[in-house]
């Protein structure tokens, strides 16, 4: 029996090499009428058997301990495996009985605090003896030979069932569905073989996405440690003496100064005065753009240009500027980046021009390493402002050493854009096999060969 898929969709392929490649596919894709007919569909409650869960993260005596598999565990992850960290708790034997998770289920999310966070899925991967699942999740477990389980997890991760959850969950603060509203829920229903093969091409995208994921960590925790190293230690080979100073221990060759010496920091800025390009346009840098990837450079596209037709005040900041979050939870996110033009700045973003003694890279590597939110009280709205930029003490190594530093840190990120940058290509391909497999057109069908 040989399978047989469109031209230039390769079930085994752990990635497309070129962008190019990547866009020709999904180019293809779009251009193929989806068949709605071809399948029957059919309501969840007609194919599965739903268990809403009970089970809290508790401890009460007299209940048998169990792991619990809460909402992050299947927000957060694809498939539950046994070896993952789950919370320790207790349940009746009735829960256990009802609750308990088997290889196959599908796990999603029915409670949460917005409507695009409800219906979110995970399978079952593994058999766990002692896992059950917790409050705020429900277990679909197919009910017909018919339906294979991880196909199932891949339909509801469909705009077409995503628009479901959204439509049947209740709330205004906090958004739920009931057993019912699940229930209702359609999803095509092609024969069993082409389930099999449908989950089988997208599971194989999806570990291509785990994989370069898991490398992208990796270089990151070694980006962190060669970062300590050289902020602390100077270019390998080049210091053999060291002092002590009020940040540390740092190579004698170097100064240190407080961030008045150094910088220069301004807010982002409603109307204000403003100067045009020759275009009659100004970039403008919102906030958004630091919830992005994104490396080093801040990208900011056509669509966030103010023209002096409409927008006549706006204050600018000049390219080589730094910019990062200044309050809320983004400054978490501890994301700097560096203006490669001059721009207008969202108010809710501060903006940091280094003086002669940085140099912009230089500076931008250091705010990360320092990490910004260490430097607020976290106690209320998180919020930064110069008080507590201004005095820290930062090192200052000389220019031709800063540049050093700034390259070999940037060699590091370059690697990491490249794998990033394979991770979002893997992910459009996901989403363009989906619309077309999930929805019968081109179909997935098996040939029996002569013998």
């Amino acid at each position: 029996m040989t399978w047989h898929l469109p031209a230039g969709l390769s079930p085994g392929s752990s990635g497309y090499s070129t962008v190019a490649e990547r866009e020709e596919l999904l180019e293809t894709t779009r251009g193929m009428a989806p068949a709605y007919g071809r399948w029957p569909w059919a309501k969840l409650g007609n194919v599965v058997d739903l268990r809403l869960s009970s089970v809290d993260k508790k401890s009460v005596p007299g209940e048998r301990s169990v792991r619990l598999c809460n909402y992050s565990d299947v927000y957060g992850h694809r498939v539950i495996r046994a070896d993952m960290d789950y919370m320790e708790a207790t349940a009746t034997d009735r829960e256990i009985r009802n609750c308990r998770l088997e290889p196959g289920d599908v796990v999603i999310t029915k409670d949460s605090e917005t409507a695009d966070d409800i219906g979110v899925p995970a399978i079952v991967g593994d058999s766990v003896r002692d896992l059950v699942c917790g409050y705020h999740l429900a277990i679909l477990r197919p009910l017909r030979a018919d339906l294979d389980g991880p196909f199932l997890h891949y339909a509801l991760m469909t705009e077409s069932a995503k628009r479901q959850f959204r439509t049947y969950a209740n709330g205004i603060t906090r958004f739920g569905l009931r057993m019912e509203d699940i229930n209702r829920v359609r999803i095509p229903l092609p024969p069993i073989p082409e389930q099999r093969k449908i989950a089988a091409i997208l599971s194989s995208i999806d570990d291509a996405i785990e994989k370069t994921q898991a490398l992208v960590d990796q270089v990151r925790i070694i980006k962190g440690g060669v970062m300590q190293e050289l902020f602390t230690r100077g270019m390998p080979g080049r210091h053999t003496r060291f002092k002590q100073t009020e940040i540390g221990r740092v190579p004698a060759e170097w100064t240190t100064a407080p961030g008045t010496d150094l910088f220069r920091l301004s807010g982002g800025y409603g109307p204000s005065a403003i100067t045009f390009d020759d275009q009659g346009e100004c970039l403008f840098v919102k906030v958004d753009s630091f919830n992005h990837r994104a490396n080093r450079r801040l990208i900011v596209h056509a669509s966030d240009r103010f023209s002096e037709a409409n927008n006549r005040s706006i204050r600018t900041q000049a390219q080589g500027s730094l910019a990062f979050p200044k309050r809320g939870a983004a400054i978490f996110k501890n994301r700097v980046k560096l203006l490669g033009t001059k721009a207008a700045v969202d108010p809710n973003l501060m903006v940091m021009t280094p003086k002669s003694a940085l140099i912009p890279h230089f500076l931008m590597y250091l705010l990360i390493h320092i990490e910004l939110f260490n430097l607020i009280d976290n106690s209320g709205i998180p919020q930064l402002n110069n008080k507590h930029l201004y005095p820290k003490v930062f090192p200052v190594p000389s220019i031709e050493e800063q540049e050093e530093i700034a390259n070999s840190i940037r060699s590091i990120d370059d690697r990491i854009a490249v794998e990033v940058e394979k991770i979002d290509g893997l992910s459009r391909l996901k989403v363009a096999l989906m619309e077309v497999l999930l929805t019968g057109s081109p179909h997935v069908s098996p040939d029996t060969e002569a013998a």
